[in-house]
């Protein structure tokens, strides 16, 4: 899963950079939303028209478009900002996040699952939204509003940035900004005590490793983030919400005053309706994608398991039970969902067979070396991957 980026030496990063007005427009949520609706599904489309009174309708102070890259500046203005990642921004005076304003020829692999559950990656622009991409955002937060969820922004206007005519004309691409009071991720905090894969296997090896220590969080109490983020999922699972595959990865966990406030980023955001009691195909559906996308948002862990001479079908097995027995978050979820698939009169031996499925896909078996260091993996492990903090 460590696929690179098109060109990753455009990306090296520092924490101050600067802003530059381009040409093209500045459009309110509002007036995005309602201009765009046919881009969702009819049951999402109606839900963020329900919402569209509470949208933003302002264009927030912004005359121009803002963005990093400096070969589309008009030389009309030059803005102070915080990195948000490689390609995002944050200013701090106004808590404003400008999300994907860097314009690049860079590509980044999006993954989604197809109906079998099987990886199917492509390229998408890295530095820019799509409009589809800037709606499931807008229905992400209409879904939220409606159900009550914690948000880590609200959405405020949307930048297209125009291409010179040299450049062909049109559109660049998109960027969403939104108010965000405050823009620290989880893996800011992560601490995996100082260990690289060497002294995982030494210690393991001298019984000094205890087994299933998943990584430390500085100044955080785990046991509260995982039992806060397992009732964040099942909340917006059960509502019906799916972040995607991608989006579940654990980047994307808000930390504020100390604790787990929310979740963001939902460009590939999709909203489905529940499986009705006696509609099987949809409950097991809904279980594996569920949990497929649970094991992406958990926590990596601190030990090695040495798989030695054991085939592709054993690790994998030995990996999921691992994670099935240790996995802090997979045992709060699981509790949650259990109780609401109960609930709804969901088959309970359906909805189990269904869970051990999800840890048996080909794409459970990837997002779990990630999680695991061992030995079947650790050899394919690079030294670079696609993957950049926001903090």
């Amino acid at each position: 899963m460590q696929t690179p980026l098109d060109d990753d030496r455009k990306l090296k990063e520092t924490e101050d950079i600067v802003l530059y007005s381009t040409a093209g427009s500045v459009t309110p949520v509002r007036a995005f939303a309602e201009r765009h609706l046919g881009l969702l599904d009819p049951e999402e489309a109606a839900l963020v028209a329900e919402g569209l009174d509470r949208l933003a309708d302002e264009p927030a102070g912004f005359a121009r478009p803002l963005l990093r890259t400096p070969r589309y500046a008009d030389g009309g203005q030059e803005v102070r900002a915080r990195r948000g990642g490689t390609r995002s921004a944050y200013l701090p005076e106004g808590q404003l996040k400008i999300k994907a304003c860097r314009p690049e020829a860079t590509t980044f692999p999006h993954w989604e699952l197809d109906d079998d559950f099987a990886l199917e990656v492509g390229q998408i622009p890295f530095g820019v939204m799509t409009p589809e991409g800037v709606m499931r955002e807008i229905l992400a937060y209409c879904f939220e509003q409606r159900h009550g969820l914690p948000s880590a922004g609200r959405p405020l206007v949307v930048f297209d940035y125009a291409a010179a005519t040299g450049e062909g004309g049109g559109s660049l691409g998109l960027s969403l900004v939104s108010h965000v009071p405050g823009d620290e991720r989880v893996e800011r905090f992560i601490d995996c005590g100082g260990l690289r894969l060497h002294d995982l296997v030494r210690l393991k090896r001298r019984g000094l490793l205890p087994a299933g220590r998943e990584v430390e969080l500085r100044g955080i109490s785990r046991q509260d983030f995982v039992e806060r983020k397992a009732g964040l999922l099942a909340r917006l699972n059960f509502g019906g919400g799916f972040r995607g595959l991608l989006n579940s990865n654990i980047g994307n966990d808000v930390i504020r005053d100390g604790r787990l406030h929310s979740i963001c980023d939902f460009d590939t955001f999709h909203r489905q309706a529940l499986p009705a009691v006696d509609d099987r195909a949809g409950i097991r559906r809904f279980t594996i994608r569920a949990y497929v996308e649970l094991i992406k948002s958990s926590l990596p862990f601190v030990d090695w398991l040495d798989l030695v001479d054991a085939g592709r079908e054993e690790v994998h097995r030995a990996l999921a039970a691992y994670y099935r027995e240790h996995g802090s978050l997979f045992h709060a979820y699981s509790r949650r969902f259990l109780r609401r698939a109960a609930d709804l009169g969901w088959d309970a031996p359906l909805v189990a067979g269904a869970i051990d499925e999800a840890l048996a896909t080909p794409i459970a078996f990837e997002l779990l070396q990630e999680l695991i260091p061992n030995s079947f993996t650790a050899p394919g492990v690079k030294a670079t991957s696609h993957y950049v903090p926001h903090n």
